[in-house]
């Protein structure tokens, strides 16, 4: 689909940079991919879903849908 064109896509997260910077080049990524900004929020930061009966069914699914594609940036303390 790409071709060559893909490795200019590379590096997406700068090596060496700070925890903060990693993040925001991951959410210009998400956000330059086409999400909403709140979309890429809600993908890298999920609220506490797994274990939670009160949230409504449709964010539930929302979180599990993308927990599929990446992990959660935990930050520095993780």
């Amino acid at each position: 689909l790409f071709g060559d064109d893909i490795k200019k896509l590379f590096p997406l997260i700068t090596e060496g940079a700070s925890d903060s910077a990693c993040f925001d080049q991951a959410l210009e990524f998400l956000v330059m991919g086409g999400r909403s900004l709140p979309h890429a929020m809600m993908m890298l930061i999920p609220d506490a879903w797994a274990n939670n009966p009160q949230m409504d069914p449709r964010r539930r699914d929302f979180y599990a849908y993308h927990a599929t594609m990446m992990e959660p940036w935990d930050g520095p303390a993780a």
